[in-house]
């Protein structure tokens, strides 16, 4: 859908993107729904039992015993998880 969006926004035919989705769109808009569910909850309460730190692009991510596996965090109930 963004790509669409994006396409229809363009003033001219040669900046459209055409062929299947790269996966930089697809990470890009996974990032996008991810940061949108951390958003819409409360994670006050969910921040400190479960450790949770920014990353580099935002999102946030469980610390927790797992060495080197930080898990980015999905809000319980939220459609996305």
């Amino acid at each position: 859908m963004q790509r669409f969006v994006d396409n229809s926004r363009s003033k001219t035919a040669d900046a459209r993107v055409t062929g299947p989705l790269t996966a930089n769109e697809i990470d890009r808009q996974r990032q996008f729904y991810l940061k949108r569910a951390q958003q819409s909850s409360d994670i006050e309460i969910d921040r400190v039992a479960l450790n949770l730190e920014p990353r580099n692009d935002g999102l946030l991510e469980c610390r927790g015993r797992i060495q080197g596996e930080y898990p980015v965090y999905i809000p319980d109930g939220h459609l996305v998880s």
